[in-house]
């Protein structure tokens, strides 16, 4: 029996997800912290990443909702993941063009 149409968008948003918010987060902040492509190999890069992501995101969540009274639902999780990803390249960008 072939997937709907709704089956494959679901597994689509699932994989969008957990990229978006266990890589894509500790990906950018690897990039600002080590700019250099010297500091770290691919594989150090990924592992770091994913240790970033499932530290950051969680915990700013959790404080911005204990601090703020924001409501944790997936509007806030995802404009909370988007200002890191947002901030790391910033960062990562003033870096690399210090000049």
């Amino acid at each position: 029996m072939l997937p709907t149409f709704i089956e494959i968008i679901s597994i689509f948003r699932i994989l969008f997800s957990l990229i978006f918010l266990l890589f894509l987060p500790g990906f950018t902040i690897s990039l600002a912290i080590f700019p250099i492509k010297q500091n770290l190999n691919f594989l150090e890069r990924m592992v770091l990443s994913v240790g970033l992501s499932v530290c950051v995101v969680p915990i700013t969540i959790f404080y911005t909702n204990y601090l703020f009274s924001i409501p944790v639902n997936f509007i806030t999780i995802f404009f909370i993941t988007l200002f890191f990803i947002t901030g790391g390249l910033l960062i990562f960008y003033f870096r690399i063009n210090k000049n």
